[in-house]
């Protein structure tokens, strides 16, 4: 007797074996996809980082290297200045609003930091 297709059990053993690959291959692409959303951020801050550096270069006499100097910069400065191009980063509601800044300082040589001065 000739019998064409599939058993109940081998359809079964079918779908539990691709379950058990699902459980498996599922937690390994969220964790991918998490760091490169951790990295593409972290890309982004760089950037308003280095838009802050420049912004203190260009107008270095304002700024200039007292052992007092604590500055924060509104990163919404740096956009309207021309600093900041970069359009994921302008339409980034997140790390575009008032609160986000770069915090200057200047201990023997300059420091800049990423800081949200709301949180």
């Amino acid at each position: 007797m000739n019998k064409k297709g599939f058993t109940l059990v081998e359809l079964l053993g079918s779908i539990v074996i691709l379950g058990l690959i699902a459980l498996l291959v599922f937690p390994a692409i969220l964790d991918f996809l998490s760091s490169s959303q951790k990295n593409i951020d972290e890309t982004k801050k760089n950037v308003i980082l280095a838009a802050a550096k420049e912004y203190v270069l260009d107008d270095v006499n304002s700024y200039k290297r007292t052992s007092s100097l604590d500055v924060n910069i509104p990163t919404s400065k740096l956009i309207e200045e021309g600093y900041i191009t970069n359009k994921d980063i302008i339409e980034n509601e997140d790390l575009i609003n008032t609160c986000t800044n770069v915090k200057v300082n200047y201990v023997n040589q300059y420091t800049f930091e990423f800081k949200n001065s709301c949180s």
